[in-house]
């Protein structure tokens, strides 16, 4: 993920269930890891710049 903009997307069964019950709930679940994805790269960009 720090050298592109792909991001491979975990979902678990919990997740599964809430799409299964409300489809929309999927992109709830894509906003999350994409924010998770997003932090995880702000935390290594800032460990490269001390």
């Amino acid at each position: 993920m720090t050298d592109s903009n792909l991001c491979i997307v975990m979902v678990d069964g919990a997740d599964l269930s809430v799409i299964n019950r409300r489809a929309s709930a999927i992109v709830d679940v894509f906003m999350r890891e994409a924010r998770h994805a997003m932090d995880l790269k702000k935390l290594e960009l800032g460990n490269g710049q001390t």
